[in-house]
């Protein structure tokens, strides 16, 4: 299960943290892109050095742009705070870290208008979002 806490969703990879989790939040992402007018259609996308960091970003990408959703990728590890500031030019962002948890675990961070975290409304839609659409369904 998909569950949004302190700056993002964290889990242990391949347990909770799997390919199927991080497409179904970047499907859940595009919905609310398509669904809210007001909001520039453009992802920035980064990731660090954790372990299949890059894979994550690529896969979620992917899911991205087979929504219609425009994506600036960076193909190489970018510090955080990198991707919170391009987010002031561009829609929205997402950076695949686990932050300060073990090595053995991964997450997501979303950020939306000026760089800032999402609020709880936000969150709770992206959550209810990625935790009903079938991993099959996802394009």
């Amino acid at each position: 299960m998909i569950k949004f806490g302190t700056s993002g969703f964290r889990a242990v990879i391949a347990d909770n943290f799997t390919k199927e989790s991080v497409c179904k939040i970047a499907h859940a992402v595009a919905k609310i892109m398509n669904e809210d007018e007001s909001v520039e259609k453009i992802v920035t996308f980064g990731y660090d050095n954790r372990f299949l960091g890059e894979f994550f970003a690529k896969w979620a990408t992917e899911v991205l742009v087979a929504n219609g959703i425009k994506v600036v990728y960076y193909n190489h590890s970018v510090p955080c705070t990198l991707i919170a500031h391009q987010v002031k030019q561009h829609g929205v962002g997402l950076y695949i870290t686990a932050s300060h948890n073990p090595f053995y675990y991964s997450g997501i961070k979303v950020f939306v208008e000026r760089g800032r975290e999402p609020n709880k409304e936000f969150t709770d839609r992206l959550t209810k979002i990625a935790n009903k659409v079938k991993y099959s369904k996802i394009k």
